[in-house]
């Protein structure tokens, strides 16, 4: 077909006979270019998919971390704190009740009559013992002794206060007159209700009296020990 243009141009009497070549060069770039189909476009369409693929499969892997053991930073802190509260109260220890008349323990009577005679009974005021920033009395020469080698043994347990009171989270100074012994202690109570309900269940309430007392007996005056 674009020789039988040429021809024909050729024959016809053209005074510009090199229009004829442009023609030509215009004819042969136009027969030169393929239309693109679609499918063909599409196979030389790089896949994005597999290249992201490839570029992750090239990436190193990043090791997993290791968990850091918070549980047991918080108990380490938390027996720590412990600690610091055990050495505090080897320091300072609650002052004992006293009595507001008197200003002695167990409001005059002597601790170790408790034991000897199974009652209270007051003691002489030619016998006193100062232990623990309060004064002690006692019946005789002999019980001031005892006392002073193993205060710990014959004085009331949580400072003369209410044992039971405690128990229910409560601070309620002890009676003298109001008593038992448990486990070989002395212990007060604020009420008679209070000391049987004690000695009702002793073995079960003991456990949480002693939770009780240290956290309540932060809140009272201390005594530093020499």
């Amino acid at each position: 077909m674009i020789f039988n243009l040429i021809r024909y141009l050729n024959n016809r009497s053209n005074p510009h006979p090199s229009w004829t070549y442009v023609v030509l060069g215009i004819l042969l770039l136009f027969a030169s270019i393929q239309p693109v189909s679609p499918l063909s476009a599409q196979e030389n369409k790089p896949e994005q998919k597999d290249t992201k693929q490839a570029e992750q499969a090239e990436q190193p892997e990043q090791p997993e971390q290791p968990e850091q053991p918070k549980k047991e930073v918080v108990v380490k802190n938390a027996t720590r704190v412990e600690e610091k509260l055990a050495a505090l109260n080897n320091l300072y220890v609650p002052i004992h009740w006293t009595d507001p008349a008197t200003g002695l323990a167990l409001g005059g009577f002597d601790p170790i009559a408790y034991l000897e005679f199974s009652k209270p009974k007051p003691g002489d005021e030619d016998y006193e013992y100062v232990w623990h920033g309060v004064s002690w009395r006692f019946m005789n020469q002999g019980n001031l002794n005892a006392f002073k080698r193993s205060p710990s043994r014959y004085a009331p347990v949580y400072a003369g206060y209410d044992a039971y009171a405690l128990s229910q989270g409560i601070l309620s100074i002890g009676y003298p007159s109001l008593w038992t012994m448990h486990q070989g202690r002395l212990h007060l109570f604020h009420t008679e209700v209070n000391l049987y309900l004690w000695s009702e269940n002793a073995k079960n309430i003991k456990q949480k009296t002693n939770e009780n007392w240290q956290s309540l007996s932060l809140d009272l005056p201390r005594y530093k020990i020499e």
